[in-house]
């Protein structure tokens, strides 16, 4: 029986991970570094959710065999289905304040197995609904797009192009993500100024910088800034929201371009993001300067996915037996994304097509980080990344 979708819930349940096997942080971090590398010839800024494309890889868990085996390997780190259905399940019950959408629009005549159907509800709050792709592809195609608009708050417009919905689909699984943050009088407009960026030709240009700093200012153990300093790069999160629920990051390379960082980050020998994440120290105040930007990128999964390893999914070899007794492949996967950060906060949003006490004058140093050149940034809940990006 198809079901439309609940209206949302708002949830305070930490997220926690009772098995390291399940925590897919690096695994994350790594698929959005490397969708980042796609849009680094040449350099330019780029943003995406690599929670909103897992996501969708995820509830495709009707693969079976060789199929769903490559959607594993290449993106779970090899684990068992069994730890991707938890992971989200105990995922999505913690992400607080955050807006998050995912529905899978059906054909009429099209059937999905009905333990197929209990999983998406129970593991992925992804629910149905039934759509009528061989009469009305272009009318389906608006309505899914108004779906993901009004999800993202008029971030992502139109995730899906004209044509990608034609009379032959069978079914169009669509995400969305969004969430916004307030920074607590970090930045003042007063201070924003053209200052020079640094490009990693050696040329430089002049964009508009913000500059404040975050102060540890009570008794507190757990200050809402903390930095890790390496040969390589300079890292700094500080907790952003009214609730402190997320943390918004920086990794700022040192004596090398951001490409050269991207590429180190990817190699085994190098540190993971979460050892970066978990390494990272309080400090009693950080003092930022930093582009005010607005990036908006998209990607063709289908293409990026291919050439990773993912490939069963759209040929005709493709085994999605779990999910319908019809033989279907994926035809399209697209994806976008939108950062937005300015004095009083950042606002984020995807879509896939699948914290007082009176305290003394402090002599100590501050950590002071100058965002004059490429760097990497983002967002995370409890270390996870939801949203990745980079600005030149």
């Amino acid at each position: 029986m198809l079901t439309s979708s609940p209206p949302p819930k708002k949830t305070n349940i930490p997220i926690n991970y009772p098995d390291n096997n399940y925590d897919f942080t690096d695994a994350f971090f790594k698929l959005a570094v490397n969708l980042l590398n796609t849009k680094s010839n040449p350099p330019r800024c780029s943003v995406v959710s690599p929670f909103s494309i897992c996501l969708a890889l995820a509830v495709a868990a009707g693969a079976r065999e060789k199929t769903q085996k490559q959607i594993l390997e290449v993106i779970f780190e090899d684990a068992d289905l069994e730890f991707v259905n938890e992971f989200f399940k105990d995922t999505l019950r913690g992400l607080t304040d955050i807006s998050i959408g995912s529905v899978i629009y059906v054909d009429k005549t099209c059937h999905l197995q009905e333990e197929y159907q209990n999983q998406l509800i129970e593991h992925y709050d992804t629910f149905l609904k039934t759509s009528d792709f061989a009469n009305n592809p272009e009318k389906e195609r608006k309505k899914i797009n108004a779906y993901v608009r009004v999800k993202t708050k008029n971030f992502i417009r139109e995730l899906i192009s004209p044509g990608a919905i034609h009379g032959g689909t069978r079914l169009v699984l669509a995400n969305a993500i969004y969430l916004t943050a307030q920074f607590d009088n970090i930045f003042s407009e007063h201070a924003t100024k053209d200052r020079e960026f640094c490009n990693e030709d050696g040329t430089t240009k002049k964009v508009p910088t913000m500059e404040g700093s975050i102060e540890h200012t009570s008794t507190s153990t757990d200050p809402k800034q903390r930095f890790c300093s390496t040969e390589s790069f300079d890292y700094i999160d500080f907790y952003v929201g009214k609730e402190r629920q997320f943390e918004f990051f920086i990794l700022l390379p040192k004596n090398q371009t951001c490409a050269r960082l991207k590429t180190a980050l990817l190699q085994e020998s190098s540190l993971l993001f979460s050892q970066i994440h978990q390494k990272a120290e309080p400090i009693f105040k950080i003092c930022l300067q930093m582009p005010k930007f607005r990036t908006d990128a998209s990607f063709d999964l289908k293409a990026f996915l291919s050439k990773a390893g993912v490939t069963d999914a759209f040929a005709g070899s493709a085994d999605f037996s779990g999910m319908t007794n019809e033989k279907v492949q994926i035809d399209f996967f697209g994806h976008k994304a939108t950062f937005d950060i300015n004095e009083k906060g950042l606002s984020a949003a995807a879509a896939t097509y699948f914290t007082m006490v009176k305290i003394k004058q402090d002599q100590r140093k501050p950590f002071v980080m100058k965002a004059n050149r490429p760097f990497l940034y983002g967002v995370c809940q409890s270390g996870l990344p939801l949203f990745v990006g980079q600005y030149y």
